[in-house]
């Protein structure tokens, strides 16, 4: 193959390359400035506040429920009940439980660091291990 045509490709792909990055980076920056985009994070902020309110309220409730005895309160169209859940432990000191209450976890995980050393010295070849290289972009402004 001649010389010239390889070099012509070369540029081709360059061009092409070069100009494709330019597209994402303003599609990116396009999403981010868009009005669709700044009322999506408002819109999951009102969310985010929303469900603490809810949340807020509902212990308002729990404790005034508690507080005034009431276990259920009856209106037009809802009733409001309050349900004791089921209890839960709440470990205050691990340290003074006895140990016939604790149990021993063993766990066994590859030490990958150690396999990716042993690999590039060419120490060892394991068996069950194998490299796979993966490609990715990497888009900067110039």
């Amino acid at each position: 193959m001649d010389i010239k045509i390889i070099w012509n490709s070369i540029y081709d792909l360059q061009m092409k390359a070069s100009n494709t990055k330019l597209e994402i980076m303003n599609k990116q920056k396009e999403l981010k400035e868009s009005e669709v985009y700044k009322q999506l994070e408002q819109l999951q902020k009102e969310e985010r506040e929303m469900n603490e309110l809810i949340e807020l309220r509902k212990k308002h409730i729990i404790d005034a429920m508690k507080s005034t005895g009431l276990k259920t309160l009856e209106f037009e169209h809802q009733k409001i009940t309050l349900k004791r859940n089921p209890w839960s432990l709440l470990i205050d000191d691990e340290s003074i439980i006895q140990d016939e209450y604790k149990k021993e976890k063993t766990t066994v995980s590859i030490d990958k660091k150690k396999l990716k050393e042993a690999f590039t010295s060419w120490e060892a070849v394991v068996p069950g291990v194998s490299i796979k290289y993966t490609h990715s972009l990497l888009i900067t402004p110039k």
